[in-house]
């Protein structure tokens, strides 16, 4: 076909996940500790990575300093930030509690309970407009050799619903740099929520 892109150009997925609820099982209990204040849609994210790497042998242990981490989440951690919000009206607010009400704990959560230590970005805006931003940054990082994978999450939550998270595995494409047609149509609108 003329034009179009081939899929060895395009980023490879390694793992693909799914979570709408958290699920403590499946971290060390002190790690779960450390984050225990965590706002839910961090924790979905966190299950999400976790289901992503399944398949993956240990989780990518072996490798955890280059293993990226981007989430893209339209709320940020909305029941954390509510949750201060009305502490301070009241006149107290743990500042145990603080970390948990920034924005950057979608992806920080993540990266403690996994282990993580690569590069990390966070986007707070709607995933249809924030996955291909954060794609392009997935492929800059793989292509450079920053990384060796890439965690990227979307999360979203429907009006009164529980945040839902998505995320796919990437590495590097075998044959080359990425196009700019990084995931095929149909990934892209699944992990945009775009089907939803």
């Amino acid at each position: 076909m003329t034009g179009s892109v081939t899929q060895s150009a395009r980023l490879r997925i390694q793992g693909q996940g799914q979570a709408d609820q958290h699920q403590p099982d499946l971290f060390d209990a002190k790690l779960r500790n450390v984050v225990r204040y965590a706002d839910p849609a961090a924790w979905t994210c966190a299950v999400s990575a976790v289901h992503a790497l399944a398949s993956v042998p240990d989780r990518l242990s072996g490798d955890r300093d280059r293993v990226g981490v981007i989430v893209v989440c339209d709320d940020g951690p909305q029941e954390a930030m509510q949750a201060l919000d009305e502490a301070a009206v009241k006149g107290f607010s743990s500042p145990l509690k603080f970390p948990a009400g920034n924005p950057g704990s979608l992806v920080g959560v993540t990266c403690i309970l996994l282990g993580f230590r690569g590069p990390t970005l966070n986007f707070i805006m709607p995933p249809a407009s924030g996955v291909p931003a954060g794609l392009v940054m997935a492929a800059g990082w793989l292509q450079r050799n920053v990384c060796s994978h890439v965690l990227l999450t979307a999360s979203s939550r429907a009006a009164g619903a529980t945040p839902n998270a998505r995320t796919l595995l990437l590495t590097a494409p075998q044959d080359g740099p990425a196009s700019t047609s990084l995931l095929s149509p149909a990934e892209l609108t699944w992990l945009s929520f775009v089907d939803s």
